[in-house]
């Protein structure tokens, strides 16, 4: 029966379950120790990318390929530890989703080594920069919702958060090369500058972590739909248009929360 498991895939589910079993011990970990563990899982999943991915060239495109998956990791062990009161069963489901998008975050970064070692487009390509944009948003919310329960000055929060939105935003202009030839990263600065800009301000509200990583996630959402059709030169105003109602609804549903 093993014979007919598709190796490369067997090896994405076993190094997502593999991370998944040491997401599973976070809530055993004390605020002091947290760093620490952040590191190390950031180490696994670096090791983990070495054993999946089949990338000759070690250069750069090994820091734009570990951005998600650390992002994915980062974020479950942030949401683990800054929602202790999560029951069992809740975890293990969040667990279970974890180690699905973990598992297509392989798969996405599986066709963007093989388009970068062949150096041409592949068909798979632009179902993968779809899934990408997906699952940046995904990631985000709950990353940016643990990083504002953090115990640390709000300000250094918004630096996180924006830290992390200009990352992944390096990473998705990155992907992009391969299609429409050299892009300007410097694009990243200014989804990173509305970012920094708006977590700044809704400081000044009571929101729920979880609503102002929704919300932060919206902007996120606004930038990569800005970028991608400003690189295509498809951007509209209708296209601004219903991202900027798209991230008014989010801001309207924190709102609507408030204590």
């Amino acid at each position: 029966m093993l014979e007919s498991v598709d190796p490369k895939r067997l090896k994405f589910f076993l190094s997502s379950f593999t991370l998944c079993m040491l997401l599973f011990f976070v809530k055993f970990v004390s605020a002091k120790w947290m760093p620490l563990y952040l590191l190390f899982l950031s180490v696994a999943v670096f090791a983990s990318l070495l054993f999946v991915l089949e990338i000759r060239s070690f250069g750069r495109v090994w820091f734009y390929v570990s951005i998600l998956p650390i992002h994915v990791v980062v974020g479950a062990a942030l949401t683990f530890s800054g929602f202790p009161n999560l029951s069992i069963l809740f975890r293990i489901l969040s667990l279970i989703i974890v180690l699905v998008v973990y598992y297509i975050t392989l798969l996405i970064l599986n066709i963007f080594s093989v388009v970068f070692e062949k150096g041409k487009v592949i068909p798979l390509y632009r179902v993968a920069i779809t899934w990408e944009q997906i699952l940046i948003i995904v990631v985000s919310i709950p990353l940016f919702a643990g990083i504002f329960k953090l115990p640390i000055h709000p300000f250094l929060q918004v630096f996180a958060i924006t830290l992390s939105s200009f990352s992944l935003m390096l990473l998705f202009l990155w992907s992009l090369d391969f299609e429409v030839g050299e892009v300007d990263m410097n694009l990243s600065i200014l989804t990173s500058f509305w970012v920094l800009t708006l977590s700044s301000a809704i400081l000044f509200l009571p929101f729920e972590a979880l609503f102002r990583g929704l919300f932060l996630s919206s902007i996120l959402l606004f930038g990569l739909g800005f970028n991608h059709n400003f690189i295509k030169h498809t951007l509209s105003e209708k296209i601004i248009f219903e991202h900027v109602l798209i991230t008014i609804a989010f801001l309207f549903i924190g709102l609507l929360f408030l204590p």
